[in-house]
């Protein structure tokens, strides 16, 4: 980043720094707080240099602008509704979930603040529901270790991005859980949340967080306090299936991909004048 500040300025052309995530904050558990500190100063930096930011949130909006940045622009992470036919969605059916449980799915990167061995755990206890992990990452190994012996958890390795939204599709609630003890997490907007909306299925999230602010707002599923309201929460999204979970056209167009090109083209303009 610092490089292709230089050469944008030498060649006058429009810098956009795009975050998805205060980075200092994200590092927070794996770094010692100097280097913390110091990513912090430097990222800040970096993005008063640039000519626009684009972030994915308001929440992340503000924290940038009081920081000093100039422009910011809100771009979600939205998604296109994808067409699926009924053959293809009972194929998956049949290959992840022949048993027809509640289906309660969670793909993602594989990390111990994510409470999957926790969650695995209490759904074991559980009749009739199926706790579906797709993703990789560092925490792999101990998960599987975790889980290998339990009958309500089945993990599905690394998912290619053109089978997330089939899915998402013939779940019944999807997992955005994760520790609320970071700035970052906190004000996550995680794309698993858009990729529920779009399949119009519930999500179920922490309170305190930004996600849950939605969630309760237009109605998209359930928010817990903690990890050991959990069964509760599968309970009540099992509630929500059995009387036709609905997410309203507005709600849809809000967080859709029409919406949020709107405001990419408005970076680009700017940009643009800017001598892009």
């Amino acid at each position: 980043m610092p490089i292709a500040i230089i050469v944008a300025k030498l060649k006058k052309k429009a810098v956009v720094y795009d975050a998805h995530e205060i980075y200092s904050e994200m590092i927070k558990y794996s770094v010692k707080p100097f280097v913390r500190e110091l990513v912090s100063k430097l990222e800040i930096f970096l993005a008063k240099k640039a000519d626009i930011m684009i972030t994915v949130n308001d929440v992340l909006k503000k924290y940038y602008l009081k920081k000093g940045v100039k422009k910011v622009i809100v771009v979600i992470n939205a998604k296109k509704p994808v067409k699926i036919s009924r053959k293809e969605l009972e194929q998956l059916r049949k290959k992840y979930n022949p048993k027809r449980k509640f289906l309660f799915l969670f793909i993602g990167g594989l990390a111990p603040y994510k409470f999957l061995i926790e969650t695995a755990m209490i759904v074991e206890n559980m009749k009739n529901v199926l706790f579906l992990i797709g993703g990789y990452g560092s925490f792999e190994k101990e998960l599987l270790k975790k889980i290998k012996n339990l009958r309500n958890t089945k993990f599905i390795g690394r998912i290619l991005p053109s089978e997330v939204i089939k899915l998402t599709k013939i779940a019944d609630l999807i997992h955005i859980l994760f520790r609320t003890d970071n700035e970052s997490m906190k004000n996550a907007f995680a794309s698993k949340f858009l990729e529920a909306i779009v399949c119009e299925k519930p999500i179920i999230v922490f309170e305190n967080t930004l996600m849950a602010y939605y969630v309760k707002k237009y109605n998209l599923g359930i928010v817990i306090k903690n990890i050991k309201e959990l069964e509760e929460g599968i309970r009540k999204a099992m509630l929500l299936k059995k009387r036709g979970f609905e997410i309203p056209k507005r709600v849809k167009s809000m967080f859709g991909w029409q919406s949020m090109k709107k405001n990419l083209l408005k970076a680009y303009y700017f940009t643009l004048k800017r001598g892009g």
